[in-house]
């Protein structure tokens, strides 16, 4: 087992105005964690959809790991619990991909892993 205590990227909570920017600049992937039942309520526009139920970490990590992240569902809870499990996974993988180069050291690891603090309740706030 590949050892990931000391990898970069924990998450990070960021709010409203800083996901707002991302969306308008698309610096940033922003993925809905939500059901889908939820979600034809109402999303934010421009975001992806992977609902936790269905949720590969190993796939999000191979269509997104070079880019910068933020997860979001209802009130934040499960996209920061999603946020670290995704993080430990591409700490993970690019150590098994690299093992000759240290986890820490590995550019993709630099890249912020976020989630939208409060979710969907807090934007609207």
């Amino acid at each position: 087992m590949i050892s990931t205590q000391n990898a970069p990227s924990p998450v990070i909570d960021v709010y409203p105005a800083t996901v707002k920017s991302w969306l308008d600049s698309d610096d940033v992937v922003v993925i809905d964690v939500r059901e889908p039942f939820e979600r034809v309520v109402e999303s934010l526009p421009e975001t992806i959809h992977h609902p936790v139920s269905r949720l590969d970490c190993q796939d999000l990590v191979r269509r997104y790991g070079d880019q910068p992240i933020c997860f979001y569902c209802r009130t934040g809870r499960r996209s920061a619990q999603v946020a670290a499990r995704y993080a430990k996974r591409r700490a993970e993988l690019y150590a098994a991909e690299s093992p000759e180069t240290s986890p820490e050291k590995s550019p993709e690891l630099e890249l912020p892993v976020s989630h939208l603090a409060g979710g969907l309740e807090g934007w609207k706030a």
